[in-house]
């Protein structure tokens, strides 16, 4: 009578140690991801985003003077991903006060 094996006893893996196989396949992907997509890269974006997030700050067209304070009021940045969402408008609506939405 012929034995049906699955794959993994084709290659010489048991169930017994299956965990064992799947932490080392988990590992080998880790590797080979690490590789393709460095650590330094993203960490380097995330620089970059904090650089350009100071620059939009301190430009002078975001800026506006606030006559009853005497102040000038300019751009404030809540989140280092606020250049991203400003690449994402595409239609501005304005009434006829003026309000944006």
């Amino acid at each position: 009578m012929l034995e049906v094996r699955g794959y993994l006893t084709y290659f010489g893996y048991n169930r017994c140690n299956i965990p064992w196989v799947t932490f080392k396949a988990f590992w080998s992907f880790y590797l080979i991801l690490n590789a393709l997509i460095p650590l330094e890269l993203l960490v380097y974006m995330e620089i970059c985003k904090i650089i350009s997030t100071f620059y939009m700050e301190a430009d002078a067209w975001m800026k506006e003077a606030d006559y009853e304070l005497g102040t000038v009021r300019g751009l404030k940045c809540q989140t280092f991903n606020l250049h991203e969402e400003l690449g994402l408008i595409e239609y501005i609506f304005s009434d006829k006060t003026g309000t944006l939405t």
